[in-house]
């Protein structure tokens, strides 16, 4: 697939550099825009026509050639399959193979394509980038990501909690900033991603780096594993579920400043989260119950995680932005 942001960064640069005029780079950029629509559209076309074995065997080992990517080795294994690294032979790059569990029925798979249509228009520092959808005849369909060389902010967590330091506190408010700044930019591009959690927050080595992975993808493979199946609608990780989710009721942005909350939460309690990790025992609780106390913050920051983590998504702060702001005044203050 081509590689239309590389395309517009180009056409920037000749426009900084006095190549082309302002009228001539509107009219390029309409153009890539059109150019990638319909690359898009018939990616998708092409998808949905393609034969596919589902009784096939094949699985992704070390050196398997899948187009231009090299698979190197497993990764580990989530809620969207096996994830690979692999080797782009021709841009010279290490990229994430993520497969798709085979069991998904054909309405989830339909939803899964749509998503990744809107995810993979998404621009922002902080979001991992979805370079293509692809489709094997024996092994099925499979995204290729960006790369993030670093760990997720579970093992920040662990190394945080284990030796506590005012600095690490510093630093995982500024990690929860720019994750708060991506999904807020997903929220105005109408793309929710229903799935936030430490495992889908990547961050560098030197914390340069920090990328909301998965956006809106894992939680449509994952659908109701896990769940009462008398719900409809409910996708996500049990523990880190707004109200909302459970009830399969709308959602929006405020859904995924729930989640962030739960993370906030599980970061200033020493791994502890608002309601435990169990499916079964939280899904009244988060219902109907208020969260438990951190009582090794003040007043201040116990009142900010409750507002991010109301009942009501118009109790919520207004936005993730907000309410991670309001976090940080509330953690001076202790």
């Amino acid at each position: 697939m081509s590689d239309f942001r590389e395309l517009r960064r180009k056409l920037l640069s000749r426009l900084v550099n006095g190549e082309v005029t302002p009228d001539d780079y509107f009219t390029i950029l309409e153009e890539i825009g059109q150019a990638e629509r319909k690359e898009i559209l018939d990616q998708e076309n092409a998808l949905s026509t393609q034969p596919f074995d589902s009784t096939a065997k094949g699985t992704l080992r070390p050196g398997i050639q899948l187009g231009p990517y090299c698979v190197q080795n497993m990764l580990g294994k989530g809620g969207m399959g096996e994830v690979w690294l692999a080797w782009e032979e021709v841009g010279g790059f290490y990229v994430v193979i993520k497969c798709l569990p085979r069991h998904l029925q054909e309405k989830e798979l339909r939803d899964v394509l749509a998503v990744f249509h809107r995810v993979r228009l998404l621009q922002h520092q902080c979001i991992c980038p979805v370079y293509t959808l692809g489709k094997d005849r024996s092994l099925g369909y499979y995204f290729v990501m960006k790369y993030v060389e670093g760990y997720s902010l579970n093992y920040f967590f662990d190394d945080w909690h284990a030796n506590e330091s005012q600095h690490k506190e510093e630093q995982f408010v500024s990690i929860l900033e720019r994750v708060a700044s991506a999904l807020d930019y997903a929220h105005s591009r109408k793309v929710i991603h229903r799935d936030v959690k430490p495992r889908n927050i990547m961050v560098s080595d030197n914390l340069d780096d920090v990328q909301v992975v998965d956006f809106g993808l894992a939680a449509r493979i994952q659908g109701t594993l896990d769940l009462p199946k008398s719900k409809e609608q409910i996708s996500g990780t049990p523990a880190y579920m707004a109200p909302e989710q459970w009830e399969g009721t709308h959602q929006d942005g405020r859904t995924d400043q729930y989640g962030l909350a739960c993370v906030a939460y599980e970061g200033v309690s020493h791994g502890q989260l608002p309601f435990g990790r169990e499916p079964k025992t939280i899904w009244p609780q988060i219902v109907q119950d208020e969260p438990k106390v951190v009582h090794t913050v003040n007043q201040n920051v116990n009142d900010v995680l409750s507002k991010g983590l109301a009942k009501r998504q118009a109790d919520r702060f207004d936005s993730c932005v907000e309410f991670i702001d309001a976090l940080k005044v509330a953690l001076r203050q202790q």
